[in-house]
């Protein structure tokens, strides 16, 4: 695989457009997708690269796709939130008894691994709706998008954590969940013990 060079964000903007509406799929997930736009204008919280709208069981699915040319960063994540903010404002405003689902997707040929990009993209990919995907180029596969996340330190160290903090407390804890069962089953044999006792006089 070898990284793809865009020119502009336009000329990727128009690969993913021009894909999305031949086929009606998104061709960074490989979703199925019923409509896609461009430049949407969110008023003053910007203009969004593309929408795609997904009719769901139950519920309208919108992505929004945010594209990078050469990387994805902090403030990347931070403009994706402030679109989620603008649509969900709209469509909880205008339509408060539709079911409405927002993703998130930044796109670009790599990651800010210089600052915490990849830790905050980790948590995010993990505790909400946002991915982040690269591009690639094979001669013969062409383009293809692969999310990114599972990011961690090579030389991982938790002695010192382990030995100040974590033992103690996972040992506490552990006394505390084996107090809590034993006063559990202790409960439970009083309660057996006074539902098997003769109440008649």
């Amino acid at each position: 695989m070898a990284k793809v060079i865009w020119d502009s964000e336009k000329e990727l903007e128009d690969y993913i457009f021009n894909s999305a509406t031949n086929n009606l799929y998104n061709p960074i997930t490989g979703e199925g997708i019923d409509s896609i736009y461009r430049q949407v204008d969110l008023g003053s919280y910007g203009i969004a690269d593309l929408l795609t709208f997904s009719y769901e069981p139950g519920y309208l699915e919108v992505t929004v796709i945010e594209l990078k040319k050469e990387i994805i960063d902090i403030k990347t994540m931070a403009q994706l939130s402030r679109y989620h903010k603008a649509l969900r404002k709209y469509f909880d405003g205008n339509y408060p008894t539709k079911p409405v689902s927002i993703r998130l997707i930044a796109v670009s040929t790599q990651i800010n691994q210089g600052d915490d990009s990849v830790w905050l993209n980790d948590y995010l990919s993990d505790h909400s709706d946002f991915s982040a995907f690269l591009c690639d180029f094979d001669l013969n596969d062409g383009v293809s998008f692969s999310q990114t996340k599972g990011w961690y330190k090579k030389n991982e160290e938790f002695t010192k954590l382990h030995d100040s903090v974590g033992k103690l407390e996972i040992d506490s804890f552990s006394k505390y969940c084996e107090a809590a069962v034993e006063a559990k089953n202790k409960l439970s044999e009083l309660s057996g013990d006074s539902s098997g006792k003769n109440t008649d006089s």
